[in-house]
């Protein structure tokens, strides 16, 4: 398992931070569903809401906040503004520098 993106060790997600992240999502589950109205969904908050509620479905596991592609840990801080992120900074392309 890789865990150096350009010699930044990003360490994995203790429990502690697991059930912070699994608060936000749900905290950003409730809000979005309470946004999306039956008669005319928005459909980029129901494309959020569905990759929400797929991370909460997927927070439980123990490669949960690891990149689907490079397997290291995603930043939690990453985790916390996006908890349905599945690629780390570097395999999305993202650069805090730019």
């Amino acid at each position: 398992m890789k865990h150096l993106h350009n010699r930044i060790y990003v360490k994995p997600m203790n429990k502690h931070e697991k059930n912070e992240i699994k608060n936000v999502l749900s905290s950003q589950i409730d809000m979005l569903t309470k946004q999306t109205s039956d008669i005319d969904p928005d459909p980029a908050h129901l494309l959020r809401l569905e990759l929400l509620c797929s991370a909460m479905n997927r927070i439980d596991a123990e490669n949960f906040g690891e990149c689907f592609i490079c397997d290291s840990p995603i930043a939690i801080d990453l985790l916390r503004t996006s908890p349905e992120k599945k690629l780390c900074s570097k395999c999305s392309g993202y650069s805090p520098e730019t």
